[in-house]
């Protein structure tokens, strides 16, 4: 029997292919939610809600990202719910420990979608590149499947040198952290000859690291002192060259991390050993608390009449603090200094009692350590002392989560400092309750101050 077939016009039938692909092709959805270090949350069932732009399907969020160990910085959920019954946004490739894709400072990614229902279930996340860290804003299109990044703000980015002919050795929790100034990083200490060291991204080894870049690298030659020599960002066994020098003695080493460029100069004014590029305070009165990983440093001053003083401006509250050499070896007590027996202005390295430093009044202080005479000072900033009497009466200001509420300060202006002093953010207060988010931020402990007519007003907050 002869069948009839109905055609349907084309342009119908085109639209209908169309949409058809489409909705196929990608995701495009009215929900997201982050997952990962960037976020601070790992369950899918308690993902961070990313709000929708003006756009349909199109989520748009600033996030500062932290270069660390698995380097895991985020991914995404359609919706909340267990691990086993949502579908995943993730990258398309991954080109880091398997697990991670890398992004740059301006990119634009592929992305696709994963699930345990689908049987194709990946745990991959986008990571940064060491030495890049900073705010980012990302941007995924749930229509395209693409995320697109553009880096806001550089953010400070910790390298820290390692091997036998540092003073550290091969220990990497003891790694001494060198100075950092944009993308140059310098340290100042003193080189045992022919013993070797690189650099190391992390306080931990299996991470990104910098080292010798050179084409005969292999061969294990002196760095040239008048040519310099090439860095090389390198993970992993292969290619693990490293730097050596052909004398002892103290060196200014010169990292440019723009250029790739590694350069030594021999210092010839000092001959007693450098040991520390930094000392750390750590304790209830400093704005890291007790967290060695968030330790305040004082970082030695370059001055030749005396190249072993160590000094800073810090924002102490009342309360106790001790001092330690490498932040990264937790509280071993072999890498501390304390309060002398018998003279508070004295240290010692003698932790029998674990006698530590006292502050009793908040404020900004001058804090000065001498290794050669053995001795601290704590001086207070008069001109930007704490005012015991309260200027700012019944302001609040209080941390949930990721917002900040400032309650009842309306005509102050508003600064929010990391723990290391660097300004994150300005604003005036027009309200009697204002409130910011912090998403961008880490968790950890930041210092707010309110300020008006000249008077100011300093709060320790938490942010989780």
């Amino acid at each position: 029997m002869k069948k009839n077939y109905k055609f349907i016009p084309f342009g119908i039938f085109g639209m209908f292919m169309f949409l058809f692909c489409a909705t196929s092709a990608n995701a495009a959805s009215s929900t997201l939610y982050g997952l990962g270090t960037a976020f601070d949350q790992w369950d899918s069932n308690s993902g961070i809600s990313i709000s929708e732009s003006e756009v349909s399907g199109i989520f748009v969020f600033e996030k500062e990202l932290s270069y660390n160990g698995d380097n895991k910085q985020f991914k995404f959920t359609l919706s909340q719910g267990n691990w086993d019954a949502v579908d995943y946004f993730i990258p398309s490739v991954v080109d880091y420990n398997g697990n991670v894709q890398l992004i740059s400072d301006a990119g634009e990614y592929d992305m696709t979608i994963c699930s345990q229902t689908a049987g194709n279930l990946e745990d991959h996340f986008w990571g940064i590149n060491a030495l890049t860290n900073g705010i980012y804003r990302i941007t995924v299109n749930t229509n395209t499947n693409k995320l697109s990044v553009e880096l806001m703000e550089s953010k400070s980015s910790p390298l820290y040198i390692v091997g036998d002919a540092a003073l550290c050795g091969w220990d990497p929790q003891a790694a001494f952290e060198l100075y950092q100034n944009g993308n140059i990083y310098t340290y100042t200490g003193y080189f045992n000859q022919d013993n070797e060291f690189k650099f190391l991204t992390t306080h931990d080894w299996g991470k990104l690291e910098l080292r010798n870049g050179n084409a005969d690298a292999s061969t294990n030659e002196y760095l040239d002192l008048t040519a310099g020599g090439a860095l090389a960002l390198k993970s992993g066994d292969n290619e693990d060259y490293k730097f050596k020098l052909a004398e002892s003695g103290n060196y200014k080493i010169t990292c440019d991390i723009d250029a790739m460029t590694l350069n030594a100069e021999k210092i010839t004014y000092q001959d007693a050993q450098i040991k520390y590029p930094a000392l750390y305070l750590v304790g209830d009165a400093t704005p890291g608390g007790w967290s060695t990983s968030a330790a305040t440093p004082l970082w030695r001053q370059d001055n030749e009449a005396n190249m072993f003083t160590y000094s800073g401006k810090v924002q102490l509250t009342a309360g106790n603090f001790k001092i330690t050499v490498a932040p990264g070896k937790g509280f071993d007590n072999s890498y501390f200094y304390f309060k002398d027996a018998s003279d508070e202005g004295k240290i010692s390295t003698d932790a029998t009692d674990d006698r530590q430093w006292t502050i009793t009044e908040t404020g900004d202080y001058t804090v000065t350590i001498d290794l050669n005479a053995m001795t601290i000072s704590t001086v207070k900033d008069v001109s930007t002392a704490y005012n015991p009497t309260d200027d700012f009466p019944g302001v609040t200001i209080q941390s949930v989560d990721k917002t900040i509420n400032i309650s009842n300060a309306s005509g102050t202006t508003f600064y929010l400092y990391s723990v290391q002093g660097e300004l994150l953010k300005k604003m005036l207060i027009n309200t009697s309750l204002q409130q910011l988010s912090a998403d961008h931020l880490n968790a950890g402990i930041y210092i707010a101050r309110l300020s008006k007519e000249g008077k100011t007003k300093t709060y320790k907050l938490l942010l989780k």
